[in-house]
């Protein structure tokens, strides 16, 4: 019932596209989903299957940076890399099952250094929805709710890229979703 809803709702506000990342057939533990202005791409952190994938979200093409744990999805999100960000030209990302912060050099697509934590790196998600809800940002910071997309249970993390498309992880699927604009600026 509720997936006719979802196709109903995006059939009259927008389009939803999927795009598999590259071992994510298994299920991929999202925590985490960047854009990145800088690089251009999504910062996605696959979890379990031992890559970081930028994605390009122009052409949806993705490149994948190995050498990161990889195990078996358990429907959790604590194995393998699980949250990134860019500065300075390179991607700093967690690896929680090493304990370790490494930092990568997106060009020649490989770790180029890598440091040892104490303890497991985290990020703390939102809600566990499986709603997104996009807002409008008023010239005063005031927000207002525009309405709700729904996407997939577990989803908690999203990324707008500069078309204005939100990226919506599907964790059980092992892909992304591909939300466009619903709720153009212009209504």
């Amino acid at each position: 019932m509720r997936s006719h809803v979802a196709a109903a709702l995006l059939a009259v506000h927008g389009s939803l596209a999927s795009l598999p990342l590259p071992g994510g057939e298994g299920g991929v533990g999202f925590d985490d989903l960047r854009y990145s202005p800088e690089l251009r791409r999504l910062l996605v952190p696959a979890g379990r299957t031992g890559r970081l994938d930028l994605v390009d979200p122009a052409t949806g093409a993705v490149e994948s940076i190995t050498g990161f744990s990889a195990s078996r999805w358990s429907a959790g999100h604590g194995d393998g890399t699980t949250s990134a960000d860019a500065g300075a030209g390179l991607v700093f990302a967690s690896d929680r099952t090493a304990r370790t912060v490494e930092v990568v050099d997106p060009g020649a697509r490989r770790i180029v250094a890598r440091a040892r934590l104490e303890g497991g790196p985290d990020y703390v998600p939102g809600a566990d929805s499986a709603d997104l809800t996009v807002l409008a940002v008023g010239s005063r910071g005031d927000l207002s709710p525009l309405g709700s997309v729904p996407t997939a249970p577990g989803a908690h993390c999203v990324a707008a890229d500069d078309a204005g498309n939100a990226w919506v992880c599907d964790p059980a699927m092992g892909r992304l979703l591909v939300v466009h604009d619903p709720f153009p600026a212009g209504r």
